[in-house]
Order: C-alpha cells, then structure tokens, then sequence
C-alpha cells in the first residue's frame, strides 16, 4: 500500500466515467499520460480534485500527482500539485469507527456461519477487503497529514 508521487507535464487524460450523489461525486480515468510518455491506469478522482486535474491539463509546468496504489480494480488519487507551487487534496476526515463496526460485524458472523458450507469463508474474506480498505484510506490520511498548506478540496 504504498504512496507514488509523479511528477511532469499532463498529456491526456482517459475517458472517464463519473458518479455523483448527495454528498460527493467520483470520477474513474482509464488513464492518465504525462507528455514523457508513462501512464498511469484506472485512477480514481474524489470530490474537487476532478476539477483541479482537468485544470493540470492547461498548465504547462511540472505537476505531481499523489496516488495511493493497493486498490484492487483502480488507485486513488489522494493529492494534485500544480507547478505554481499549491497542493490541494481530497477531504479524508471521515471517522473510520464504522468502518471496524462492519468488520467486527462480518468477522462474528463469518465464525458462526462457517460451518454452513463454507458460507463464514465468504463473509471472513469480505471483512478482510472491509479491513484492507480501511488500512488504505488511514495510510492516505497520514500522508496527507504531512502536505504542508494543502487545501482540502
């Protein structure tokens, strides 16, 4: 779960697909390519940086990206850095208590239906991803943590 920074000049961005509810849309590129000619595959856009990477597209100066790699079908992109000097980066601020409600929740339920044809395996695993998700979404915090001046967009 380690976090890559990239530096250089946007190219292109891939088609991307976006979702939006009540409290926060997404964005899922199937690409991004610097003008050096490395791409970088399904990444996953948050909140106002969807905004701030298309406006990467015009600036002309070296840029770095912040992606958080371990997701299993795409990463996340955690923070954008424009080549006048401004970080900004996606709002992480949520508690992640729920999240160990569902795990412990899954976990319980996994021990007393294992013996049901295999059916706690299944439930031990999902609680497994829950848990790996949400060492993924802390690891980013911390990083973000240590952006001086970033804004939270």
């Amino acid at each position: 779960m380690p976090m890559q920074i990239y530096s250089g000049t946007l190219k292109e961005l891939g088609s991307g697909v976006e979702e939006t509810s009540e409290r926060i849309g997404t964005a899922q590129y199937s690409y991004i390519e610097f003008t050096d000619g490395r791409m970088l595959r399904n990444i996953n856009v948050v909140g106002g940086l969807i905004g701030k990477l298309d406006a990467t597209l015009e600036d002309e100066g070296p840029i770095e990206l912040h992606v958080m790699e371990g997701g299993k079908r795409a990463d996340l992109l955690v923070a954008v850095k424009t080549s006048d000097g401004q970080t900004f980066a996606t709002n992480l601020s949520d508690s992640p208590l729920p999240g160990y409600v569902m795990v412990a929740g899954w976990t319980v339920l996994g021990l007393v239906l294992l013996p049901v044809f295999g059916l706690g395996l299944l439930l031990l695993w999902v609680a497994w991803r829950t848990w790996h998700g949400i060492r993924l979404v802390g690891a980013a915090r911390e990083h973000l943590r240590g952006l001086a001046n970033a804004v939270v967009v």
